[in-house]
């Protein structure tokens, strides 16, 4: 169940809001945004997730920047109606409202001056809000700010602004499928107008945005902001008390009769499912120029049909897309859909790649969108956040470099990795040991290089630690520095590690027959300096942290 009033805003940048302008935040608890900053995707957004009081520095998603005016207005709308308010905010800055309609069609739009934005932006955020937003949140009107970049823009006359906007408000609202309401405000100015030009309004623009209210269905006014703050500090953007200023002037025109005057469209019954996602390979090691077929998995775990299912896998540089049966490929990604997954049914779709040069591949995929909502999932938010709607699958060609797929620009930061460990106690040296093998295949008589890994995660420097790694039969010593071998074992002693520091053995080995093999370690003494948590010498396998095992197969 929702409760309260949802806006979407549109325009250019004081719509959208510019840092370091001594921005204003909410007072009140209940005015909030989704804070997930939305750079490139036209597909698919992220559930939204209302966990952030729109603050003086708030990212207000997709593209707001800072609580600008919209925390004043948020506050006082609160306050008046007695329910919580949020805002979504798609405005983006430098657009001229030609570039709004030319993105609805065009795949990229520039501004006067040659400067391009991202394929389907700006108009893209606010399909996204309307298609992926609406349905879930609700939403009573569109806030439009833009016109101070006409003047400035390829036909300075704005002799098709009441057109393009025309245009984009038909647009979003056949997209939506509601015919939601729009509140224009009448802004144009900037300090040049003023000054140079002895202005108050530029006529062409405010007259075309009154005849867009005048003309078009359920468009409202709103404020007059040209009259707000001018001259301003920067030539064109509100700041401080302007901002204040601005959101009291649009919660003026927000008014009962406003309220009265609009249908707001109302959050729609959802249904749900509950998607997993896997990646498999045919062979996890293969040579150069050798196709390698990519297996997705697309899982449904819950008792309802999931349908429209589109999925992304990106592939590493060094990886050509080969073929492949129900995807398609552009860019360095492959694409894939799914008319529907039954209950407890996984379908399977096949892509096959092939490696240009030696080394580790990582392909990495996601499900960036289905009709139904996910039970423990978010589509679209990239491939960093181990959620099971994401997977990654890897194999080698020979040895080289590992290649991966970076994760996405328009990806939320994760939250920062929470230490597992008990504080270092101050008195206290605290040994860990970490064995680390080059590589985890090769060929009978190739070198392999071990390195161990002695880390102090107390408060006290360490004494110097002596360091045994028992080889397995087949595993035959080369050679190594700071190192001594005495029958099956190798051992190396440590410098005197400090607190929060680690210091390395490394060394080289050579397989002799092919087979699995498994090297193990431990830390045979420590210097003399007692560990807390486990003790020198005591065997390779009793899972305390000062011993460690590897694998390596020679084949």
């Amino acid at each position: 169940m929702g409760v309260g009033e949802v806006f979407a805003i549109a325009g250019q940048s004081n719509g959208q809001g510019i840092e370091n302008r001594d921005a204003p935040g909410a007072s009140d608890q209940r005015v909030i945004c989704i804070p997930h900053l939305n750079k490139t995707d036209t597909v698919r957004m992220p559930l939204p997730m209302y966990s952030q009081r729109v603050s003086a520095t708030s990212v207000i998603g997709p593209r707001g920047l800072t609580g600008w005016c919209w925390s004043r207005l948020g506050d006082r709308l609160a306050a008046r109606l007695n329910v919580p308010v949020s805002f979504m905010n798609s405005a983006w800055s430098g657009t001229a409202v030609r570039n709004w309609r030319e993105s609805i069609s065009a795949d990229s739009t520039a501004t006067s001056y040659n400067e391009y934005f991202r394929p389907g932006m700006p108009y893209g955020n606010l399909k996204r809000i309307v298609q992926d937003y609406m349905p879930l949140t609700g939403l009573r009107a569109v806030l439009w700010h833009q016109g101070e970049s006409e003047f400035y823009d390829t036909d300075p006359s704005a002799a098709n602004y009441f057109n393009d906007l025309q245009a984009v408000i038909r647009q979003a609202r056949q997209d939506a499928g509601y015919d939601m309401a729009w509140v224009v405000a009448r802004a144009s100015m900037d300090n040049n107008l003023y000054a140079n030009y002895g202005l108050t309004h530029y006529e062409p623009v405010v007259s075309a945005q009154n005849r867009v209210v005048q003309q078009v269905p359920s468009v409202f006014y709103g404020p007059d902001t040209d009259i707000i703050q001018m001259p301003r500090t920067d030539g064109v953007h509100f700041s401080g008390d302007g901002l204040i200023q601005v959101g009291d002037a649009w919660s003026d025109f927000l008014n009962d009769d406003f309220f009265r005057n609009s249908s707001p469209r109302l959050p729609q019954p959802v249904d749900v499912a509950d998607l997993r996602l896997a990646l498999l390979v045919d062979r996890p090691a293969t040579e150069s120029n050798r196709p390698v077929t990519v297996t997705i998995v697309a899982t449904n775990e819950s008792i309802q049909t999931a349908t429209n299912v589109r999925i992304r896998c990106g592939l590493p540089t060094g990886v050509d897309y080969v073929t492949g049966n129900e995807s398609t490929y552009q860019r360095g990604v492959v694409f894939a859909k799914i008319a529907a997954i039954n209950p407890s049914e996984s379908r399977q779709i096949q892509f096959q790649v092939s490696p240009r040069k030696e080394g580790t591949y990582v392909v990495s995929g996601e499900i960036i969108k289905a009709s139904q909502i996910d039970t423990d999932s978010r589509p679209n938010t990239s491939t960093g956040d181990g959620q099971d709607d994401m997977a990654t699958v890897q194999f080698r060609a020979g040895s080289g470099p590992l290649y991966t797929v970076p994760v996405s620009t328009n990806a939320d930061p994760l939250p920062s990795v929470a230490a597992n460990q008990p504080a270092p106690v101050p008195d206290q040296a605290d040994l860990s040991l970490a064995m680390v093998i080059d590589r985890a295949a090769v060929a009978v008589g190739s070198p392999v290089s071990m390195s161990l890994i002695v880390s102090n995660r107390g408060g006290l420097v360490s004494g110097r630690a002596q360091v045994g790694c028992q080889l397995p039969d087949g595993l035959t010593f080369l050679d190594g520095s700071a190192v001594q071998v005495s029958g099956s074992i190798v051992r190396g002693t440590t410098v005197a590690i400090a607190a929060g520091s680690y210091d390395t053995l490394s060394f080289r080995v050579v397989p002799t027959k092919t087979g699995s093999m498994t090297p193990q370690a431990q830390i045979e003494s420590a210097g003399g300096i007692a560990d807390p948590d486990s003790t020198p010498n005591n065997g390779y396998t009793n899972g305390e942290d000062d011993c460690a095992q590897g694998s390596l197969r020679a084949n």
